[in-house]
């Protein structure tokens, strides 16, 4: 099975060895993750979805109200594609592996999601975005770090409201 055909997250693999040296500072490492998780949101902010009037969508049938919004989201959806397959595909790859070297894993992204058979969507885009900004948050200073579902959607306490 090839690296990107199996649906084991990323930085599972037996490539990940336990004694991998630490080749980038945790510093550069986590200045990395913020460059692409940055690059990835700026990237889907300049292609916004064209917002279609819904008023002039009422007096139709609903076959023909479809096909207009289909047809009025479809070069974003082919943008948004061929830009992250041309710009960020293969940063996204290098950076998964990078993390996997040093051991940090990020469960919740699948090969499958950053290297996609078909169409990459929205939001696996926004999904990669998303976890690599909490990630960024999260790293600690060695620079070893796994994250779960739990530790990644949980929030501080403020101290206001102990």
């Amino acid at each position: 099975m090839d690296r990107f055909t199996d649906r084991t997250p990323i930085g599972t693999s037996t490539a990940a060895s336990a004694s991998a040296t630490m080749s980038i500072p945790p510093i550069q490492l986590k200045a990395k993750v913020l460059k692409l998780a940055h690059g990835l949101s700026a990237f889907l902010d300049e292609r916004q979805n064209p917002k279609l009037d819904p008023r002039s969508l009422r007096n139709q049938p609903w076959e023909e109200a479809y096909a207009k919004i289909v047809k009025a989201g479809r070069p974003q959806v082919e943008a948004i594609h061929s830009g992250y397959m041309s710009e960020f595909r293969e940063r996204t790859i290098d950076l998964f592996n990078e993390l996997a070297q040093h051991q940090i894993h990020v469960p919740e992204i699948h090969a499958w999601e950053i290297d996609p058979p078909e169409m990459m969507p929205e939001k696996n885009v926004r999904k990669i975005a998303d976890r690599l900004l909490r990630l960024a948050a999260s790293m600690e200073p060695c620079g070893r770090r796994t994250l779960t579902e739990p530790e990644i959607l949980a929030e501080p306490l403020s101290s206001a409201s102990r």
